[in-house]
Formats: C-alpha cells, sequence, structure tokens
C-alpha cells in the first residue's frame, strides 16, 4: 500500500496525465476521535482498467483541515498525487480563496497556541529541577537565600500554571465557525464544500480500494460513567461510556471507531529544546536563577480568559470499539457510545471522622476488573436503581484499586468527646512538664444492617526533639497493617476499624478512648495542644 501526504492548492497541475476522472461512491468506513479533533477514513471499492485514474471524492465537511490529507490503494496500484479543490457551483473562486484564508489562519492560531502551551510545560518542569535541587543544607547558601529562592519558585510556579490554564481554555474554545473558516451556526448548506482529487496509477486492469484520510475539528469525546449498586446482591457493576460530540457535517454511519488520547501522528521531528541557566549569587546571596520567558521565540498575546476550563490530564490509550457504530452529526447533542461494563469487586464501609462532624459517610472501594485504563472523568452513583449523584473519578489502571463515596449514611452516628486534659510536673525534682488529654469517641447504629465502620482521629505531631507526644490507653486496639503504619500513623492520624451490630442487637453502640500525653522539659514552652 502506497501512501500521499501531499497537499497541492486548488489548480496546480501534476506531471502525469490527469488520466480518466469520475466521481467515486465513497463512505466514512473508520474513525479515529481524538480528543478534539478526528481522523476521518473514507474507502472507495472500484474496478478500475489500467493507467492513470483521477478520482474525485466529493463533498468534503467543512471543517476539513486540508493540510493534513492522506490516501491509499490496495495491491499495486500506486497513489501518484492528492489535490484539493473547491466543488462546482458551491461558491466562486474569491469565495475559496477567502475560506482557505480563513481556515489558514485559524490552524496557525492554534498551532502558536500549543507551541507557547509546550513552552510553558516545559518551564515548569524546569523550575521543578531547580526547586529540588536547593535546599537549606545547600553548601555556601544561606537559609535567607534559600526562602526567597523557593518564593520565586512558588511565584513562577502560580503565574505559570495561570497562563497554563488560559491556553488550554483558548484551545478548547477555539473558533469553529466563520472565524476559523467554517460554517456560521444556521448556514452550513450556503458555504463552500470542497472535493479530494486521488491520482491513481492501475498497473492492470481489476479490482481494489482507495481510502482517503483527513481530519477535521468539531469533533470531541470524554469519558462518562455509571457505577451501580445492589444492596441485595451485593454486586457493584461499572459502565464505562465515551460521551462524544461531532458536528462535522457528515454522518459516520456504520464505522469503525477508535477512541484516543493520544496526539495524531503527522510527519514532523522532535519539539525543538529551550534553553536553562545558572548564574552566581548576588552581594545578598539571591540565587539569581534565569528562566526562558514562558514559549521563548513568540510574543502572540494569549487572550484574557475568564473562568478557565482545566482540561484533566488524561494518560495517551487506543480503544477500538469490537462493533462498528453510527453516530449522526449534530450541532447541538451528544452520544454515549460503551467502552465496557463489568462487575467491579467491592468492599462497601463507613467511614467517620468525629473531630469534623457526627456524620459518618460510606465508601466502596474498588477494583478495575477491566483490560482498560478508567480515565479522570464524571460518574452517575446508584444505588438499587435509584439515581445517588455525581461525584469524579481519577484515572485507574487495569487491576487498580479506586474508591467512590456515596453520602452519609443516616442510621449511623459518631460523636467525640475530650474528657479531660491536665498538665503536672513529671521526673526528678519535678524537672519536667506532662500534659495528659482524655479523648472519647461514641458510636451508635440505630439501622437494620450490620456495619465496619473505619474511625479517624489525631494526635500532635512533635516537631522538636525537646517534646514528646505519646498516645496511652487505648480501647479497641488501633489498626496494624503496613501501609497505615507506614503512612497515616507516621503523619499522627489514629485509626480504628470498630464492627457495629444491627440495632438491639449486644454490642451497637460502642465507644473508643484513648490519651495523649505531651512531655517536655519544666521550662519549654510549647504551642497549644490542640483539642
Amino acid at each position: 500500500v502506497l501512501l500521499a501526504c501531499l497537499s497541492i492548492p486548488a489548480g496546480a497541475a501534476t506531471a502525469d496525465s490527469p488520466g480518466i476522472s469520475r466521481v467515486v461512491a465513497s463512505s466514512v468506513d473508520a474513525v479515529v476521535l481524538h480528543r478534539n479533533l478526528a481522523e476521518v477514513e473514507r474507502s472507495a471499492q472500484l474496478q478500475l482498467e489500467a493507467g492513470q485514474h483521477e478520482l474525485v471524492f466529493a463533498n468534503l465537511p467543512v471543517s476539513t483541515d486540508l493540510d493534513h490529507l492522506r490516501a491509499a490503494a490496495s495491491g499495486d496500484w500506486e497513489v501518484r498525487s492528492v489535490t484539493v479543490r473547491p466543488m462546482a457551483g458551491a461558491g466562486s473562486a474569491d469565495q475559496a480563496d477567502a475560506r482557505s484564508d480563513r481556515a489558514t489562519d485559524g490552524r496557525q492560531a492554534r498551532r502558536r497556541l500549543e507551541l507557547r502551551k509546550a513552552g510553558i510545560e516545559q518551564d515548569l518542569r524546569i523550575l521543578e529541577q531547580i526547586g529540588g535541587r536547593i535546599g537549606p543544607e545547600a553548601d555556601g547558601v544561606g537559609l535567607d537565600a534559600v526562602q526567597r529562592h523557593l518564593e520565586f519558585i512558588r511565584g513562577e510556579r502560580a503565574r505559570l500554571n495561570v497562563t497554563l490554564l488560559e491556553i488550554e481554555h483558548a484551545l478548547w474554545q477555539m473558533p469553529v465557525g466563520e472565524e476559523a473558516g467554517g460554517p456560521s451556526a444556521g448556514s452550513e448548506a450556503d458555504v463552500l464544500r470542497n472535493e479530494a482529487v486521488v491520482q491513481v496509477m492501475v498497473p492492470t486492469s481489476g479490482d481494489g480500494e482507495v481510502r482517503l484520510s483527513y481530519e477535521v475539528d468539531r469533533a470531541a469525546w470524554e469519558p462518562v460513567y455509571a457505577v451501580r449498586q445492589d444492596s441485595v446482591s451485593g454486586i457493584t457493576r461499572v459502565q464505562y461510556d465515551a460521551k462524544i460530540w461531532q458536528a462535522t457535517g457528515e454522518d459516520w454511519n456504520n464505522a469503525r471507531l477508535t477512541l484516543s488520547t493520544r496526539e495524531p501522528n503527522r510527519p514532523g521531528g522532535p519539539r525543538p529544546m529551550v534553553p536553562v541557566y545558572v548564574n552566581v549569587a548576588d552581594e545578598d546571596g539571591e540565587m539569581n536563577w534565569q528562566l526562558p520567558a514562558a514559549g521563548e521565540g513568540l510574543d502572540e498575546d494569549v487572550p484574557a480568559i475568564s473562568g478557565p476550563r482545566r482540561t484533566p490530564a488524561w494518560s495517551p490509550v487506543r480503544y477500538t470499539l469490537p462493533r462498528r457504530v453510527r453516530i449522526s452529526s449534530s450541532p447541538d447533542g451528544s452520544q454515549a457510545v460503551r467502552i465496557a461494563e463489568f462487575d467491579a469487586p467491592a468492599r462497601r464501609i463507613h467511614v467517620a471522622h468525629p473531630l469534623a462532624e457526627e456524620k459518618v459517610f460510606i465508601r466502596t472501594d474498588l477494583e478495575n476488573a477491566s483490560p482498560f485504563v478508567l480515565l479522570p472523568g464524571k460518574v452517575s452513583l446508584f444505588r438499587d436503581g435509584d439515581l445517588i449523584g455525581p461525584t469524579s473519578l481519577r484515572e485507574v489502571p487495569p487491576g487498580g484499586a479506586f474508591e467512590l463515596w456515596w453520602g452519609a449514611d443516616p442510621d449511623i452516628r459518631a460523636s467525640r468527646t475530650m474528657l479531660e486534659r491536665s498538665t503536672a510536673r513529671t521526673g526528678l525534682l519535678g524537672g519536667g512538664r506532662q500534659t495528659v488529654s482524655l479523648y472519647r469517641i461514641d458510636l451508635a447504629n440505630v439501622g437494620r444492617e450490620p456495619v465496619e465502620v473505619e474511625v479517624w482521629d489525631r494526635l500532635p505531631v512533635s516537631r522538636s526533639d525537646d517534646i514528646e507526644v505519646r498516645v496511652a490507653d487505648v480501647q479497641p486496639e488501633l489498626v496494624d497493617d503496613e501501609e497505615y503504619l507506614e503512612g497515616d500513623w507516621e503523619r499522627g492520624f489514629l485509626k480504628w476499624l470498630v464492627p457495629l451490630p444491627p440495632a438491639g442487637d449486644d454490642g451497637d453502640r460502642r465507644q473508643v478512648t484513648w490519651s495523649v500525653r505531651v512531655n517536655r522539659s519544666a521550662d519549654t514552652d510549647i504551642t497549644p495542644i490542640p483539642e
């Protein structure tokens, strides 16, 4: 199969004779849908005599990117060139030129924003490298200079992140109507349509296939989920859909659909590297790190944006759906296409933070039992067929764990009380002081179902070798799993797992008690101990 990626202005001549010209019957056979554009492939099954043929693919969508037309032929058929011209009767040559200019301007504006976005992302990576290499222990660098350096890093990072959000929002909002060379609303039937002319050399008569590929904007997708929990069977089902918008001007009928978060494959080389500079400290000990301006070499201004929309960071994935789909072009609506559906191994648990509030919340710990990456997206939660409400999902790899929150359970309560606090002298001749705080958490189940409650609290974490903090008199015992001991325990969080039988059974009300002891020398003043 030979491939042509050449786009020639309307009216340009080719080296060979045009040969036999015919308009081919073609249909959309395959679509690769990226986050904000689609790669569409039309196919035409043909029977051709030996010789050179001029095959016309008519009615290209008005949003077609004419710079990325490609053609391929089967067997020993050879694609010689691909040209583009306005369809007969669709508009004057002046209209065609004006429309082409608008489309070119729109693509150039998008490219400038993309280049500036890449420059800012590079600057942020440089900031992370600089910030990670300088600390209070750095040889020959004073603490004040390090603090000023870190303040500079934080300020630059905040400024660049704001600009990055504005650029991402601007890219998302890039005009696709008249301003970008596309149709204005309600006038698509009156605007210029193009046709692609593919020159094909056929060595011997026979049957074959010619495929035309092109990119169109006005098409996008995002992942959405429905998680359905059945309290009787205990099954939690995850439905993973793609929400698709397409207003390209042509329907995708019986097309193979691939959903992709990767960048389209285009001819080109790597992005240019950005220089970074280092300098000696000045007399005041300043670090004098110098960074190139965001998107160095580009002086175009990014328009001021109010309320920027953050584009989620998706992993590069590519899903080809197992069945063909029909997605009509519509400027107003969207369509959901099922990617996967699976039963997720799930553990339902109640979580109490009585230090913050008495409500006890329901969490489900699940596993991604599908072969797909679950991308960040919106989730609709259903329990026993009833819609509970919306939430969101972070990215989860195949086999990975994730959690969903279902709101508060009205049948479970948790309240916290500090029973007593006292300070006394300790040690030989009263050389030390100890403050003891006694706490209690009361748990109650007034519902008909047994539950297990994950109870959390905290103790102060010492920031000085002269202050010792210990927890004592703990009933029941804290959990002792390795993940907790190496993580939350080190940060001063206390965690219990407390079973509560149904209301009316013995143990439907439980208490958690403990004490916190803070020791220091008698002459050491400490910050207030929180309740």
